[in-house]
């Protein structure tokens, strides 16, 4: 594979960039308190903040996929469904620490977590959207791979947290 390759070098002009469970709960602020906080989060907030800047200016997609965890568990993935089911609280709809790193958007935004939990795409700028990923892979059970042809997105930029689980390529945008 390489750049000159018309089948799958990279579109600057037609990318979006997908942040991936960048939300209060998973950051590791030094000093601070998260009920799972990812390893190296916090320190990498600047960059990605630096990259949606980019992608902004430049009139190009941005998708933040994110974690919601229901108090009762009913949407938890297994691995974690019995810490929440026995009260911990990790991205609980409508709480602080499920709000996205406020360095990462266009401005402060209070996540829509009805619409979220129902497949809604939140608009939260000119070409930033938020999304509910009921999984680690933002591509499984959503609308991504909808919402970033109708944007005619064939290049995708991935940044944020959790990377050895949550940004699988699976389905029609993976071979494009």
């Amino acid at each position: 594979m390489t750049a000159k390759d018309r089948y799958t070098r990279p579109l600057a002009n037609s990318a979006a960039l997908v942040l991936i469970d960048v939300q209060r709960d998973f950051l590791d602020i030094p000093g601070g308190y998260a009920p799972m906080p990812v390893e190296g989060t916090y320190a990498a907030i600047p960059a990605m903040a630096k990259l949606a800047t980019a992608f902004r200016e430049r009139g190009l997609p941005i998708v933040h996929a994110i974690r919601l965890y229901r108090p009762d568990g009913s949407n938890v993935d297994l691995v974690r469904r019995r810490s929440i089911e026995q009260g911990a609280r990790i991205a609980a709809p409508g709480s602080a620490g499920s709000q996205i790193a406020a360095e990462l958007l266009p401005n402060v935004v209070e996540l829509e977590h009805e619409l979220l939990l129902a497949g809604g795409f939140q608009q939260v700028g000119a070409a930033e959207h938020v999304m509910y990923k009921p999984r680690w892979g933002a591509f499984y059970d959503t609308d991504l791979d909808r919402h970033l042809r109708e944007n005619g997105s064939n290049t995708l930029v991935f940044a944020g947290c959790n990377f050895p689980n949550c940004p699988r390529l699976a389905g029609p945008l993976a071979t494009r």
